[in-house]
């Protein structure tokens, strides 16, 4: 059961007490998310008529501070901690596991000294909605010692790598926050001396600016110098703008000046993708500062703040708010939902809304291949349906009429089976992909199989005409050797495949087990297809090999790149070394933002 408030605007706007009473509901003392709406889209819209929220788990630290990247997969997600005040217990990530029990684990990786945020990885190269490859770039704020920097994650082998860090040979201050271009490839990042002002980085030898990096070249460019304390980015779903949070209001410990910019700005992203122009303020936190930033599939903009997530629209206005006791920095979405950070708590929330960053598993390219590879199967079935009366059925040797004999009750069983089993392989694709690399193809297969045996049992003792039969003879033997051999790799191959890539991909390539069918009936039957039976297969190759052909394309481009790249850690090792001056400030504690 959720709580939802409708605020009313019109009182709101001549009402100081309905604002007190509605920031009372925001910050009740409560275990539980409340839901503020200011306009029926953000219930129809956003939650949705499923929506739930949850209190995953309360820990005696504050381990959900920031980052929240989903993983495909490991299927967890991965936040970082807050600073507690002490270079020896420094900033954690946690994974959890949320198609688990939300059971959380902590994890280190080499060169991350003090993480902040983060963002989804993929290969440069790799199409738009592509999701095969992806790892995690977590943004390091140094400390005294260690440069600020991003560092490359493999979360599926624990491997990392120093992508960038420096600017040209001066140091970055604290970098905050990183996005990557699905297009380009490019990471756009944030860096703002927050470690500096929070007592764990020497004073800044830079502007606060906002970058951006070309991982395959070493390019780097600052893109916007305008705002006081640049923090949260995020690109608009159709990638033309880019959103940059400033939270100038919150500098120093204690020392909040609340006419500094608690703000969010967009500007365009000039046509060569490489540049910013026309900066606009699109909207203004009244409560806190707006810290984390994602956007919906929508357009629409998601902010932590003061006293929880909140919700605009693509025009700046206000649409709700998830109200969360004692406020947020960040949040992540993961499929079916949203996971909320409030430092010491972690919550969960259903929404029918989708995240940009999240909604990569099928394609425009791979939906059009999948619609052209049916079309194909329907041509090599041509059925009378569609084709009316067909003359060139396919003779079934020593049974020349076995077909005509075929009952209408009979072709609506098979079909029947059919639709049955359709359902049962989408199942299980979906069903191996939640499972991802947890568990090894075998597994996999061997719990399909296991399955398939109980369900053929039970088929046998409900449906009429059905028996078991032992083959008879050596060439009956070797058939159903040969099917159940063939059988076993082609399904553990497809389960390989499906926990490395996309589910829509993997359909298109399953169809080409008719085209194994018809060299099967050509090879051991000595039944050679007809002509729409040979166009359709065409069809199926044309689109199968349309599909593969952009993961073939990505992939040359992201060896090109990799060619490229002059190994990074050998050649930033001349940068600029910290200064270690301010070593008398590290004892002070770093308070959340």
């Amino acid at each position: 059961m959720v709580n939802i408030t409708h605020v009313n605007l019109l009182t709101l706007a001549a009402s100081i007490p309905y604002a007190n009473e509605l920031y009372g509901i925001a910050n009740a003392s409560t275990e539980e998310i409340s839901f503020l709406s200011y306009n029926d889209t953000f219930i129809t819209d956003i939650l949705g008529p499923n929506v739930s929220q949850q209190l995953v788990g309360s820990y005696n630290y504050q381990a959900f501070h920031e980052a929240g990247v989903y993983n495909i997969a490991t299927g967890k997600l991965y936040a970082t901690s807050n600073w507690n005040g002490s270079f020896s217990d420094p900033i954690n990530v946690t994974a959890i596991d949320i198609h688990g029990n939300n059971s959380i684990q902590s994890v280190h990786y080499e060169h991350l000294a003090e993480a902040n945020g983060g963002t989804a990885w993929y290969p440069v190269g790799s199409p738009a909605n592509s999701s095969e490859g992806q790892q995690i770039v977590f943004c390091d704020e140094g400390d005294l010692t260690n440069p600020a920097q991003l560092v490359l994650v493999d979360p599926a082998t624990n491997k990392s790598r120093v992508l960038i860090n420096n600017f040209l040979g001066r140091n970055f201050s604290s970098i905050n926050d990183v996005r990557q271009h699905p297009v380009t490839g490019d990471l756009w990042f944030t860096d703002v001396p927050y470690g500096y002002w929070q007592y764990f980085r020497p004073a800044p030898v830079i502007k606060n600016q906002a970058y951006r990096f070309e991982p395959n070249t070493g390019v780097v460019q600052a893109v916007a110098d305008d705002a006081f304390a640049p923090n949260g980015i995020e690109f608009s779903p159709d990638f033309k703008h880019v959103y940059i949070t400033d939270t100038g209001v919150h500098t120093f410990p204690n020392k909040d000046n609340l006419t500094m910019p608690s703000t969010i700005y967009r500007y365009d992203i000039t046509p060569d993708g490489k540049r910013l122009q026309n900066k606009q303020l699109f909207a203004y936190s009244d409560i806190g500062l707006p810290d984390g930033i994602h956007c919906d599939t929508m357009g629409n903009v998601y902010a932590g703040c003061g006293d929880g997530v909140h919700v605009w629209n693509p025009e700046g206005v206000l649409l709700g708010i998830f109200a969360v006791s004692g406020g947020n920095a960040n949040f992540a979405f993961v499929p079916g939902g949203m996971y909320i950070f409030n430092e010491y708590k972690l919550f969960k929330v259903t929404l029918q809304a989708e995240g940009r960053e999240v909604k990569r598993d099928f394609g425009l390219t791979e939906f059009l291949a999948g619609v052209i590879a049916l079309l194909g199967v329907v041509i090599i079935a041509h059925p009378a349906a569609i084709f009316g009366r067909v003359n060139d059925d396919i003779k079934v040797p020593h049974q020349p009429n076995k077909i005509d004999q075929v009952s209408a009750g009979q072709r609506l069983l098979a079909i029947f089976v059919s639709v049955i089993g359709v359902l049962g392989a989408s199942a299980a694709y979906t069903l191996i992909r939640v499972i991802g690399s947890r568990a090894h193809a075998l597994i996999s297969v061997n719990y399909f199989a296991l399955i398939s045996t109980f369900g053929s049992a039970g088929a046998l003792l409900v449906l009429p005409g059905m028996k078991f039969t032992m083959p008879h003879g050596a060439r009956e033997w070797l058939l159903l050797s040969l099917l159940g051999i063939l059988g076993f790799v082609l399904q553990f191959l497809l389960t390989a495949g499906l926990q490395l890539d996309r589910t829509s991909k993997a359909t298109s390539m399953l169809y080409t087990g008719i085209l194994f069918a018809l060299a099967f009936d050509w090879a051991i039957w000595g039944v050679f297809p007809g002509f729409w039976s040979c166009i359709g297969g065409a069809i199926v190759i044309a689109s199968t090999l349309w599909s593969a052909l952009q993961k073939s394309k990505g992939a040359s481009q992201s060896a090109v790149a990799k060619k490229e790249v002059v190994d990074e850690e050998s050649a930033l090792l001349g940068a600029q070394t910290e200064g270690s001056e301010d070593a008398a400030r590290a004892g002070a504690t770093r308070e959340s933002v």
